[in-house]
């Protein structure tokens, strides 16, 4: 059966053949069903204390349908099947799980399968921490966006409980200008516990501004151990630090060969050399070892590098690309910013 209730229709899962991260440098607004409040935000529908159009908040699902049609098909869907992910969707008091991985191992898009996943029969409510605007490093922004997505769950499923807490943040914040995180933390908190399970998932925390991490870190564990309807995923990189006696850790740093991202890189590099027609099959396989076994688990990398040599085309200056490649993602995007700079 389709599934076609409001909520899912704003996350578009159609596929399209474009290139993975070829926009990681601008933040993209993709068409959807909700309503734009100025700089980004979204709200629900109508007025009134039972109800979420009063809460201004970032709009997570731009990030999300930014993200999913990039996505290979076939891979990210190995995490679904590890043993951590199973186990904290199995926990029946609620789990913690973390993600971490290095810039650009591919956590956002380990992320969106996640939500694509649970969205289907499930309730799930997200947000992408994201640098490239600036109203989605914030705090307070990110927990106005759980509220409303929350809001708008509770409205639409007739969540009496749910909708009079509501009622009373709107009251007492006299209809919403005097809105404050720690009033809504606890509104939050309430709904949340007031729901049937509920899953929340948080990409990219280290993207938080940095003066609000501490406090991020404590609302993560806070809904982990104060609600048991609700389990947490987040993604960040490792210098994060989630000290937590019963968080489980996935270290896509320290696994790659045994959780499944060599096997990801190796799938979109498969997709990549398909799409390169000039290529003979012997060339394809020396770029295929070259970039698979210098990647060190950061899908990223790899696409850089695919872009670069599919700009070179001819096969012998191919080969001498492939024995001068940067080592690293930093690297990388120095070299990309000096060939612009000669461009000019």
């Amino acid at each position: 059966m389709a599934d076609t209730s409001p909520v899912n229709n704003q996350l578009q899962t159609q596929p399209a053949d474009v290139s993975l991260f070829n926009n990681s440098s601008k933040f993209i607004i993709s068409q959807s069903t909700i309503n734009v409040v100025g700089g980004n935000q979204y709200n629900t529908q109508s007025g009134g204390g039972n109800n979420a159009e009063w809460i201004k908040a970032p709009n997570p699902f731009e990030n999300f349908n930014a993200a999913y049609p990039k996505i290979v098909e076939g891979t990210g869907t190995w995490l679904l099947d590890h043993k951590s992910f199973q186990k904290w969707k199995g926990n029946l008091n609620g789990s913690l799980l973390w993600l971490q991985g290095k810039a650009g191992s591919g956590k956002t898009f380990l992320c969106t399968n996640v939500i694509n996943d649970l969205r289907k029969d499930s309730s799930v409510f997200f947000y992408y921490f994201d640098t490239r605007d600036k109203v989605k490093v914030d705090y307070q922004g990110f927990i106005f966006s759980l509220l409303c997505q929350v809001a708008k769950e509770a409205i639409e499923k007739g969540n009496i409980s749910a909708q009079n807490e509501l009622e009373r943040l709107y009251n007492s914040s006299k209809k919403g200008d005097f809105l404050v995180a720690e009033n809504i933390e606890t509104t939050l908190v309430n709904m949340l516990m007031a729901m049937d399970t509920a899953y929340v998932i948080v990409d990219a925390m280290d993207e938080c501004a940095e003066q609000y991490q501490a406090k991020l870190i404590v609302l993560m564990h806070n809904l982990h151990t104060k609600l048991k309807n609700c389990y947490v995923l987040a993604s960040s990189r490792p210098h994060i630090n989630v000290a937590h006696k019963e968080v489980q850790i996935i270290a896509l740093d320290k696994q790659t060969s045994d959780i499944g991202m060599g096997s990801d890189i190796e799938k979109y590099v498969d997709i990549k050399l398909q799409e390169q027609l000039a290529w003979s099959a012997e060339l394809k396989v020396e770029i295929k070892d070259t970039l698979v076994n210098s990647a060190e688990g950061q899908i990223r990398w790899v696409d850089c590098q695919l872009t670069a040599l599919n700009e070179i085309k001819m096969p012998r200056k191919v080969r001498k690309a492939l024995k001068s490649l940067p080592k690293t993602l930093q690297e990388t995007y120095a070299k990309i910013l000096e060939q612009a700079i000669d461009n000019r």
